[in-house]
């Protein structure tokens, strides 16, 4: 179908009875046909464990990839002062229900204070499953690489009004629950650059970036299709926060339009490809609770 939308040829090739074309067509009026290019080059990509016997070429080639370059893992720089954050506090318990009816997002969060256990036990939550998968039984056996949730994101969190905590820019450690500082100051503006001049940061508490190491992320995944599973890894990632802010009535800004080179050097990264800023939440103190 992909094919047919770029070569301007619906009405032969989709001949089936009863098809509805007007969601393809509708790509065409609207100029999007362009996009499909990149679709289209990963329809008919062949995998390396396609075979019946997929689990045992699996582990021949995570064999071959690791003699050629030994698995890539999370790296924390040494030279960051790190912060152990406190223990974070049992969250009130609702139901599914009562958490996706209070889930919202907004362009501009409203100023409420957030204390320093709040974001504690936020960050614990939110990135609790990313945490559970880098155990090191599942870091240090390159045939468990395929066992894995956001393998390639880093945290990065920079703090605006956080009581007892020293505004700046900050990586947070999943694994031992501690933040380091990059650096220190008032970055609401740099971070309101990086987000393409949304408000967002200029009321936030802070604002978290989902950074991918890219070679990460591309020693597992080799194939056309790596960069799209990227985006909805990091997606599923950003919903485990999702669901914890609306646990605790917060409405977050959420978005991926983000300026590449300004938000790296945000963050202290080198500008270039080995990085990607994906996706930023930026979040303050819960509302009043409505019920």
């Amino acid at each position: 179908m992909a094919r047919a939308v770029l070569q301007d040829s619906l009405g032969e090739v989709a001949s089936t009875p009863g098809q509805d074309l007007s969601a393809y067509q509708e790509w065409i009026e609207n100029g999007w046909e362009r996009s499909l290019d990149y679709y289209q080059s990963t329809l008919d990509q062949r995998y390396a464990d396609e075979r019946a016997d997929f689990l045992q070429q699996q582990a021949s080639m995570l064999d071959h990839y690791h003699a050629v370059s030994p698995m890539a893992r999370e790296h924390y720089p040494s030279n960051l002062q790190w912060e152990k954050l406190p223990e974070p506090a049992t969250p009130e318990q609702k139901t599914v229900s009562q958490i996706l009816s209070a889930r919202r997002t907004t362009l501009v969060p409203a100023a409420h204070s957030l204390s320093m256990p709040d974001l504690s036990a936020i960050l614990w939550e939110g990135f609790r499953k990313i945490a559970s998968f880098r155990v090191p039984e599942l870091q240090t056996d390159h045939r468990q690489a395929m066992v894995n949730f956001g393998s390639s994101l880093d945290i990065y969190v920079v703090v605006f009004a956080i009581s007892e905590l020293e505004s700046g820019v900050y990586r947070y450690n999943v694994t031992s629950h501690s933040l380091g500082l990059v650096a220190a100051g008032d970055y609401r503006g740099e971070t309101q650059a990086a987000l393409v001049g949304q408000p967002a940061p200029r009321t936030a508490a802070v604002t978290l970036f989902y950074v991918s190491d890219v070679y990460r992320h591309q020693w597992r995944y080799r194939h056309e299709r790596a960069l799209r599973g990227l985006w909805i890894d990091t997606g599923k990632a950003v919903n485990e926060m999702l669901w914890t802010l609306a646990l605790r009535n917060i409405s977050p800004h959420i978005s991926p339009a983000l300026g590449d080179d300004v938000a790296l050097k945000l963050l202290g990264l080198p500008v270039g490809i080995d990085r990607q800023v994906i996706y930023a939440v930026s979040f303050a103190g819960a509302l009043p609770d409505a019920s």
